[in-house]
C-alpha cells in the first residue's frame, strides 16, 4: 500500500546558511533539507507543476537550495514571460520585460515587431496579452500570436478584423506581403477567427482597450487558437489539415503599429 510523505519546507535565514542543526521533534514530517537529494528533486518538480512562481520561491528559500537547485531554477525561469530585446523592433519594453509600447518611427523603416523568449517544444503553452492602449479603441495595428524562433514568420490574430494574419519578414526585417510560407508550414492568412455567440464574424473594434487575448499552442499536434476576454476557444490552426510542425521552436509574438499603443503580458509566467 502506497504511503504519503508529508514535507515541511523550512526556509532558514542566510545568516544560518542552512548549516545549523534543525530540531524536527515537533513536526509531523521531515524538513525538506533532511531528505535525500533525489527526494528534494522530486519535491521541486512537484512544486514546478503547481507553477513556476512557486518553484522560484522554493529556490530562494535558503542558500543551500539556491545552490543545489540551480538547474531547477533555470528550468523554471524558462517559463517566464518577457519580451526579448534582441527579437524586438520599434517597441519600448517595460514593466520587467512584460510591457510593449510602440514609439515613433519612420514609416520607411522595418515595421514594428516583438517576440518573447522561446517557448517549450512539448506539451501545451498558453498565455494572455492585454491591450493597454489602442488609440482608437479598435485594435487597429495590433497583432497577437506566435512567430518562429528566427522571427521571420508569424501567425497572429489581428484585433481590428478578427482574422488571422500570417506575415513574413525578409532578412532586413521588413514585412514581405508577397512571401509564402515554406511547404511544411500552414498559411491561414485572413482566416476568420473571432466569432460571436451567434456564430457571426466579429472583432474588437470599439472595445479593444483592456481586452485580454489568450494564445493557446499545442506543441505536440501543432494547433493554435485564441480566447478573447475569457470566451470560448477560437481555432486558428490547423487549416485544411495543415498544422504547425510538431515541436517547432516558437516565440510569443505581438506588434503595435501606432505611436503610444501598448500591450502587456498578463502574469509573469506560462
Amino acid at each position: 500500500m502506497a504511503s504519503t510523505l508529508t514535507v515541511e519546507i523550512v526556509a532558514e535565514s542566510d545568516a544560518l546558511a542552512c548549516r545549523q542543526p534543525v530540531d524536527v521533534s515537533d513536526r509531523d514530517g521531515p524538513a525538506l533539507l533532511d531528505l535525500q537529494n533525489e527526494l528534494v528533486e522530486m519535491v521541486a518538480l512537484a512544486v514546478l507543476a503547481n507553477g513556476p512562481r512557486d518553484a522560484i520561491r522554493l529556490c530562494q528559500a535558503c542558500r543551500v537550495l539556491r545552490t543545489s537547485l540551480a538547474w531547477f531554477r533555470a528550468r523554471a525561469e524558462r517559463r517566464r514571460l518577457r519580451w526579448a530585446p534582441d527579437a524586438t523592433l520599434k517597441h519600448e519594453i517595460g514593466d520587467m520585460g512584460r510591457k510593449l509600447t510602440v514609439g515613433d518611427f519612420e514609416r520607411s523603416d522595418p515595421e514594428p515587431w516583438a517576440a518573447g523568449d522561446l517557448l517549450p517544444t512539448e506539451g501545451r503553452s498558453s498565455w494572455s496579452v492585454r491591450v493597454d492602449m489602442s488609440r482608437r479603441n479598435d485594435g487597429n495595428g495590433i497583432w497577437v500570436g506566435v512567430c518562429d524562433a528566427a522571427g521571420r514568420i508569424c501567425w497572429a490574430l489581428f484585433l481590428y478584423s478578427g482574422r488571422m494574419r500570417r506575415m513574413c519578414r525578409d532578412e532586413a526585417g521588413k514585412l514581405d506581403f508577397d512571401a509564402q510560407p515554406a511547404d511544411d508550414l500552414p498559411n491561414g492568412n485572413y482566416k476568420i477567427v473571432m466569432m460571436d455567440e451567434h456564430g457571426k464574424h466579429c472583432s474588437l473594434r470599439g472595445r479593444a482597450n483592456g481586452a485580454a487575448v489568450e494564445v493557446v499552442v499545442d506543441h505536440d499536434v501543432g494547433t493554435l487558437g485564441f480566447r478573447v476576454n475569457g470566451g470560448p476557444y477560437l481555432e486558428a490552426l490547423p487549416l485544411l489539415d495543415r498544422a504547425l510542425p510538431r515541436g517547432m521552436p516558437l516565440r510569443p509574438y505581438a506588434s503595435c503599429y501606432y505611436s503610444g499603443d501598448s500591450v502587456s503580458f498578463v502574469g509573469a509566467h506560462l
